[in-house]
C-alpha cells in the first residue's frame, strides 16, 4: 500500500489519539504520522511514528518551524486538530502548497471566522432562514427574558457555557468569561453531525450523533441516530457556509425543530471513534480526498443505534529527562 506522510499538529488534544486510532485503520493506505505538539508529555506524541515539540503556533517562529518539519519528514498532508490554529492554517495553506506541496483541507479565512464568533454564526443562520437561538444584545434584556444560555464569543470545549437564571447570574460570567454570545435556552436532545466536504466544498457524508451525555463539551455516552431531513439541513448549511474538509455541527431539537447553534472547522473531540467504529472512517477518508483515490459507496454509510461510552487511558512515556 501507498504510505501517506500525515503531519498532525497539537496532537496533545482530545482529538488527536482518535485521528490517530483512525487512520492507523485504514486499509488503502499506509499512514506514517508525525505528531506535533508544544507539550513534550501530550499522550498524543506518543501514538505517533515521529514526535516532534514544537512552539506555540502564536510565536513568531512557528512558520519557519513548521516548515522545517514539513521538510525533514517529507510532509504529504498537514491535519491541525486544534480550533485555535485554524484561522492560521487557512491563511496559510496556499502558501505550503506552493512552497512545500503540501496538502490542508480547510474553509477560507472568512468561513473559519464565521465559525469561531459565535454572534456572526448565529445571525449567518438567521439570514439564511436556518433554525438558530433567539440572540439578545445584553442592554435589552430584561429578568422575564430568563432563564438564558451563555458563552463567550470565542471559545472552544464549552469554557463558560452556562445556563444563567437572573441578571446577576450574567454578570457574574461576564466578569470572569468576558464577552458573551447570550442566547435563548434550548432545550431537547442534542445532536452533533460529523461531516466531511470535499476540496470544491460538496459534502461527501455526514453521521448524526446524539449527545446522550456531555462533559467539558465532549461526548461521552452517544448513539448514532438516521435522519433524512436533518442531513438536508446539513447539506444546506455546509454549502451556505462553504466548509472544506472536516467540520461538527451541533443543534438541539427545540420543540421538535432541529436549531443550529454552532460549527466546528476540525475533527470532533469527543465522539469521532463512534462515526469511526459505526462505518465512516472521516480521517482516512479525507486522506483519500486529497490522493485522488476512490470513494466506494459503503464507506459513506454507518449503521444506526450504534453506542459509545468513553473513558480515559494512559501513556507512559519513556525516557521522560529527553524530553524535558
Amino acid at each position: 500500500m501507498k504510505q501517506v506522510r500525515i503531519l498532525l499538529t497539537s496532537v496533545g488534544v482530545e482529538t488527536g489519539p482518535n485521528v490517530i486510532n483512525a487512520l492507523k485503520k485504514s486499509s488503502d493506505f499506509t499512514p506514517y504520522i508525525i505528531g506535533t505538539d508544544n507539550d513534550p508529555l501530550a499522550a498524543g506524541l506518543y501514538l505517533c511514528d515521529e514526535k516532534v515539540i514544537a512552539p506555540r503556533i502564536d510565536t513568531p517562529d512557528y512558520m519557519s518551524h513548521l516548515m522545517q518539519v514539513c521538510h525533514t519528514y517529507r510532509v504529504d498532508i498537514i491535519i491541525p486538530l486544534l480550533s485555535k490554529e485554524m484561522p492560521f492554517f487557512a491563511s496559510a495553506s496556499q502558501l505550503l502548497k506552493e512552497k512545500a506541496g503540501i496538502k490542508i483541507a480547510i474553509s477560507d479565512p472568512k468561513t473559519i471566522q464565521l465559525c469561531a464568533d459565535k454572534n456572526l454564526f448565529v445571525k449567518f443562520l438567521i439570514d439564511h432562514n436556518i433554525p438558530a437561538p433567539r440572540a439578545f444584545d445584553e442592554q435589552d434584556i430584561k429578568e422575564t427574558d430568563f432563564p438564558l444560555f451563555v458563552k463567550p464569543i470565542t471559545g472552544s470545549s464549552s469554557r463558560y457555557a452556562i445556563r444563567v437564571n437572573s441578571l446577576a447570574d450574567l454578570e457574574y460570567i461576564k466578569r470572569i468569561a468576558g464577552p458573551l454570545s447570550i442566547q435563548e435556552l434550548l432545550t431537547g436532545p442534542e445532536y452533533t453531525v460529523d461531516t466531511l466536504c470535499d476540496l470544491e466544498g460538496t459534502l461527501v457524508t455526514a453521521v448524526i450523533r446524539e449527545r446522550l451525555e456531555v462533559k467539558d463539551g465532549k461526548a461521552v455516552k452517544g448513539r448514532t441516530v438516521k435522519d433524512d431531513d436533518l442531513i438536508q439541513l446539513i447539506k444546506n448549511l455546509v454549502s451556505y457556509v462553504k466548509i472544506i474538509g472536516p467540520s461538527n455541527i451541533q443543534c438541539i431539537k427545540n420543540q421538535g425543530i432541529y436549531t443550529f447553534f454552532e460549527i466546528n472547522t476540525r475533527f470532533s473531540a469527543g465522539g469521532l471513534p463512534l462515526t469511526v467504529v459505526a462505518g465512516v472512517n472521516l480521517p482516512a477518508l479525507l486522506v483519500k480526498i486529497h490522493l485522488g483515490m476512490e470513494i466506494h459507496p459503503e464507506e459513506l454509510l454507518y449503521r444506526e443505534n450504534v453506542y459509545m461510552s468513553r473513558y480515559l487511558t494512559e501513556v507512559f512515556p519513556q525516557p521522560v529527562r529527553n524530553l524535558l
